[in-house]
């Protein structure tokens, strides 16, 4: 049983580092109000979001390209599906582990992942400076 529980937490581990990472990159990218929430045991889906808002479609698009350039060069990991349409204000990398999650901030507050899945544990919040 030891066994299982340290893959667990191994997994764990590595999906933090993985969100962790990307996160990184989104900041680097500009992206604001970069959030990760921790799923597992709330969602099926994956261990962890990672939530990022970028101020244009293009944008978008280069946070998201630049999160796998990035995470490909770096930890060797690409993700499992990538969704090719920026045009829709939402781009999402599924890592498996970790699913990144790109909008332009009205598709954001639109969705509103942070209510939706609630009960998660948010590991890490960018501070927004406008609200300073």
């Amino acid at each position: 049983m030891k066994s299982s529980t340290t893959t667990t937490e191994q997994l764990l581990k590595e999906g933090l580092e993985l969100a962790s990472a990307c996160a990184q990159v989104c900041q680097e990218m500009k992206a604001v109000k970069t959030t990760i929430i921790k799923v597992n045991g709330v969602s099926d889906l994956t261990d962890y979001f990672v939530i990022a808002t970028a101020n244009s479609t293009s944008h978008l698009k280069g946070v998201t390209n630049n999160v796998r350039k990035n995470i490909l060069e770096s930890l060797k990991t690409d993700p499992v599906y990538q969704n090719p349409d920026h045009t829709s204000g939402w781009m999402v990398l599924d890592y498996i582990n970790v699913m990144v999650h790109v909008f332009t901030e009205e598709t954001r507050d639109l969705y509103d992942l942070e209510r939706l899945w609630g009960d998660g544990e948010v590991i890490f919040e960018q501070e927004d400076i406008n609200q300073k």
